[in-house]
């Protein structure tokens, strides 16, 4: 554009900088996965800010790291036996957090296409059979047996489509089970898998929640039709990526990746609603 000066900003988190680092042999105990994090990181000698969870779900076996091993990979080796989230915060805070599932977090941000709440203009539906899982193996690293589990009416709608884990991490073949029941989707159920918003239609509260949001975060979608049934799907989701583009001629764009989630309340005592227990309410 003439009279303009035009710029291209690239930055990198420490992310990029485990994925440039090589582990030396390095001896383990069975351990929790945040121990294993930080056993790992202490051989790779890595000094940045981390935020592990203190509840995680995994127990890894005494498995000897080899050397040469490249950091990031086997700290992805790590997420594949806790199915949690490891990544960089917006302050490039290492985090590790803890098997995903359901959540006591309240959404950081509504979205709607009714004019209440946080506007969108564009939100992404999925409906296929791509997520199907039906058929899962997990195989523990050293001296277990291959585990499975499967679901026979998907496999017969679907065909089976299977997910294989051959050397994974967990200490015992019943954490294997576990894990391998607890990779199967076996129903293809619509999904929104993007929310896309411009700033300019944002009020500043819901412009501070939006550049402030984090991964892991919970946010609820609701898409209305004009006919049919039912005639609005109100989602709640995770938040598992965010994109942010600021253009000159258009401005400020947040495109957030989502999956979905359960959100659940806290046990209210004496309460019509949040004090029966079920699967939406949870002891606090």
């Amino acid at each position: 554009m003439d009279g303009l000066t035009q710029y291209a900003v690239f930055a990198a988190d420490d992310i990029y900088t485990l994925s440039q680092g090589f582990l030396p042999e390095t001896a383990t105990s069975a351990q929790t996965s945040s121990a294993r994090i930080t056993a790992v990181l202490t051989a790779a000698n890595y000094t940045g800010t981390t935020s592990l969870t203190a509840s995680p779900t995994a127990t890894l076996g005494a498995y000897t790291i080899a050397s040469g091993t490249n950091v990031n990979a086997y700290l992805n080796r790590i997420q594949e036996a806790e199915q949690g989230r490891i990544f960089c915060s917006r302050t490039n805070v290492l985090t590790a957090q803890a098997r995903t599932g359901t959540t006591l977090s309240t959404p950081i941000a509504t979205f709607s296409d009714t004019g209440v709440g946080t506007d969108y203009d564009v939100l992404q539906v999925e409906f296929d059979q791509s997520p199907v899982i039906n058929n899962a193996n997990v195989t523990i690293e050293v001296g277990g047996t291959l585990q499975n589990a499967t679901n026979a009416s998907s496999i017969s709608q679907y065909f089976t489509q299977t997910s294989a884990i051959t050397d994974s991490l967990l200490s015992t073949d019943g954490q294997a089970a576990t894990l391998a029941s607890y990779l199967l989707v076996p129903l293809p159920l619509p999904r929104f898998t993007s929310i896309s918003t411009s700033f300019v239609t944002l009020t500043e509260p819901q412009k501070v929640a939006l550049t402030t949001s984090e991964i892991g975060d919970t946010v609820q979608a609701t898409k209305t039709f004009t006919s049919g049934s039912p005639l609005a799907i109100t989602q709640d989701l995770s938040i598992e990526g965010i994109e942010h583009r600021i253009n000159v001629s258009t401005g400020h764009r947040v495109t957030i990746y989502t999956a979905a989630t359960t959100v659940l309340s806290d046990l209210i005592l004496d309460d019509i609603t949040y004090g029966v227990i079920s699967s939406t309410n949870a002891l606090g």
